[in-house]
């Protein structure tokens, strides 16, 4: 009874459009209805336990490579071979099994057991917080996966602190306020990290070290403005003007930035809006990135051992206002053996 991120709306945007999520030995394709809602299915054939779909696609029908047993988009039986064979099975009776569906801000979840809290209560305080951040103006436009070699609940965790920072990320610590997180949890489904950007770390040495310096290292490496730096052609590569900060002078071209990138106002966003990490948790493994900028999403599952699990990346980006909302981009798999890097999509993130 626990909901699961299960898609985002931009997956799957025109009708017959579907999706096959996989979790914890489950399998469930999630499919695009004629009214535009959303269904979600057990992807699996009533005859001998088969998957029907292996693939993302779009399709009408639903139809078993081995016997050809076929369900419709919305999980009604379509029919079969050989049925003068089966008078012992009634139609109504041979729809595909059903989860529940939840959606908000252009994320699709399900839960196999329907009862419980509701999809907002259950995210709660994410329905209130996010209306800021309208995540539903958002489309994906990087997303990778790769094959881990520890647990998902393990690899979940290592991205629920700043602690680390110090010596896994140690350049990252000229414009990170590592030590200066702040930590929340809010009943038994959700938990925050903030953490200030813009800032140095308490763990570097201040002497000799300018607001313009901070600036400096958080372009080269904080993986949201230019993948590689170039100066000349990043908007955030700023220079802090005498007497400001350089958290205030990178606040200040983030909302003239984002404002010209995506015609929407920014002049209500705070720094902290624009600038840091706002890592969200919900049980049990999806962590949605909060703020105005393009956000990261992160989602961990278990893997085919206990010491192994999947976890995901995505980034999802404002549209332009009055633009249509494009398709959402294809999952790039690397496998165990294959680094972060591999996918140069990531940039400095990978």
């Amino acid at each position: 009874r626990v909901w699961q991120f299960a898609a985002r709306e931009e997956d799957i945007p025109e009708a017959g459009d579907y999706t096959v999520f996989e979790n914890a030995g489950r399998s469930w394709l999630i499919s695009r209805q004629e009214d535009g809602s959303v269904k979600a299915m057990h992807n699996v054939c009533l005859h001998r336990g088969r998957k029907l779909r292996t693939e993302d696609g779009t399709a009408d029908t639903f139809t078993c490579p081995f016997h050809g047993f076929a369900w419709n988009k919305d999980g009604s039986f379509a029919g079969m071979p050989c049925s003068w064979d089966f008078k012992h099975l009634a139609a109504n009776k041979m729809s595909l099994p059903e989860a529940e569906v939840g959606r908000w801000a252009g994320y699709i979840f399900l839960r196999e057991e329907p009862g419980g809290p509701s999809l907002e209560e259950y995210l709660a305080p994410l329905p209130e917080f996010f209306k800021r951040w309208r995540h539903e103006e958002c489309t994906t436009v990087i997303w990778v996966a790769k094959e881990v070699p520890a647990n998902w609940k393990v690899t979940a965790e290592a991205f629920m602190e700043a602690w680390h920072t110090v010596v896994t990320h140690p350049q990252l610590l000229p414009f990170t306020g590592d030590a200066n997180a702040a930590y929340w949890t809010y009943g038994d489904n959700v938990n925050v990290n903030h953490v200030p950007f813009g800032v140095m770390s308490p763990h570097v040495d201040p002497e000799g070290k300018t607001q313009q310096w901070i600036v400096d290292e958080f372009c080269k490496y904080n993986g949201r403005s230019a993948d590689n730096y170039d100066a000349s052609g990043d908007p955030f590569a700023v220079s802090v003007p005498e007497g400001m900060t350089a958290r205030a002078a990178l606040g200040a071209a983030m909302r003239a930035g984002y404002t010209a990138q995506t015609g929407y106002d920014h002049d209500h966003a705070t720094d902290a809006e624009l600038l840091d990490g706002l890592v969200y948790n919900v049980f049990p493994n999806f962590a949605p990135w909060g703020g105005f900028m393009p956000n990261i999403v992160y989602r961990w599952r278990p893997g085919k051992t206990p010491d192994t699990c999947l976890m995901e990346v995505r980034i999802i980006a404002r549209v332009k206002q009055g633009d249509p909302m494009p398709r959402g981009v294809p999952m790039k798999l690397l496998s165990k053996e294959q680094k972060w890097t591999d996918a140069p999509e990531l940039g400095v993130l990978g």
